[in-house]
């Protein structure tokens, strides 16, 4: 094995004494004697940047910034770079494959009269074709389409090469579908309080004429309306909360039914405050202690640390002139079971400029007894 590892790094030296970019960029003495530039169409600023690199140092993070900035033009495929070294001196030669042009576009919408000109998409022809801007263009039209109501709009491209010459057809095959609306919001696995609580936080209401409601959807919005409902149950407590946003088709394709499920696991609560604190005196301890009082059984909630964090700062400003060191930190009491999990939280606070420690709680496991925070603290 040892001569396996002598011999990969022996070829490893080798290779890199005959690579000149990786030789030039480390010694930093080499100097570019010459720039050429294969015909292509730059602005001219850019081609002058290129030449006035004659006569300075070699820069091997210079060369990718030039490659990224002709990149960027978006009328390259590739940007190839040689270099040639002569007595320490280096001969640079810019050469480019040219990206093909865009000589028609054909957009075929089946089964819908609902034209997207407002995208102005044909300006495209005469351009130089991009993969990344096809992209984003097949995106345009599919946002168009859903802004209509059209959430089940398929689009499907096509590019064609024109033999011979550097040229391409493009072609889009749009299938819109039906408008859909909804008709209905099933939530399951919350009470019915809960449910209407939820509701609310949704983007959109069931198709209702005489409320004058459209029952328009959005697919993106209902991830965000996913999010925020997790984000809801996490603060207040359950931080194990998984919830599933989805649609489902109702009795006819034009109806769609938005189901929530929830499954909130157990409520975190909080437990003690363990404090290690060498910055006040015991009455400033004692008022600030009952501060940061709270009720039995309150629920944890991730923003908890702040909270404490910012209550202490305030407290202590008018208290001492100087900051203080303060680390704050959730850990699962040894007492907690699956299904009743209790937070404790460390807080050290001590002169000197403040630390922030970590706030993450791992939720995944309980093997943070309370024991380890006397240790933890036993440490300062």
């Amino acid at each position: 094995m040892r001569f396996i590892y002598l011999l990969s790094f022996f070829l490893s030296l080798v290779f890199c004494m005959n690579c000149p970019a990786g030789n030039l960029s480390e010694t930093g003495t080499s100097k570019i004697i010459n720039v050429s530039i294969d015909k292509a169409q730059i602005p001219p600023d850019l081609s002058s940047n290129l030449m006035q690199r004659i006569g300075k140092k070699y820069s091997f993070q210079q060369i990718n910034r030039n490659i990224h900035c002709l990149m960027d033009l978006g009328v390259f495929d590739n940007v190839i770079v040689t270099t040639k070294i002569t007595n320490n001196n280096v001969d640079v030669s810019y050469s480019f494959i040219e990206s093909p042009v865009i000589s028609a576009w054909t957009n075929k919408i089946y089964s819908c009269s609902v034209m997207p000109d407002d995208l102005s998409l044909k300006s495209i022809v005469g351009k130089h074709f991009n993969n990344s801007d096809w992209f984003n263009d097949r995106i345009k039209i599919e946002n168009f389409y859903r802004k209509h109501n059209y959430n089940s709009i398929s689009v499907s491209s096509h590019v064609y090469k024109i033999e011979g010459q550097n040229k391409v057809v493009l072609i889009t095959d749009v299938y819109p579908g039906k408008k859909q609306f909804v008709e209905d919001i099933k939530i399951t696995g919350i009470n019915d309080y809960e449910k209407e609580e939820i509701k609310a936080m949704i983007h959109c209401k069931p198709r209702n004429l005489w409320l004058f409601r459209k029952g328009k959807y959005s697919t993106v919005k209902l991830q965000k309306d996913e999010k925020n409902i997790r984000d809801f149950f996490v603060d207040s407590g359950f931080l194990d909360a998984e919830v599933e946003v989805s649609v489902t088709n109702s009795y006819s394709k034009e109806r769609v039914i938005i189901n929530v499920k929830v499954i909130k696991g157990p409520i975190y609560k909080l437990g003690t405050l363990i404090w290690n604190q060498q910055l006040l005196s015991s009455n400033d301890f004692a008022n600030l202690e009952n501060k940061l009082a709270f009720s039995e059984n309150t629920p944890y909630s991730p923003d908890y640390p702040d909270i404490i964090r910012k209550k202490i700062n305030a407290f202590c400003i008018n208290i001492t002139p100087q900051q203080p060191n303060l680390t704050i930190m959730p850990l699962i009491n040894q007492e907690s079971t699956p299904y009743n999990p209790i937070v404790d939280i460390i807080i050290i606070l001590r002169k000197g400029y403040t630390v922030y420690g970590s706030s993450a709680l791992k939720t995944s496991t309980f093997s943070y007894p309370a024991s380890l925070a006397r240790e933890y603290l036993n440490k300062f």
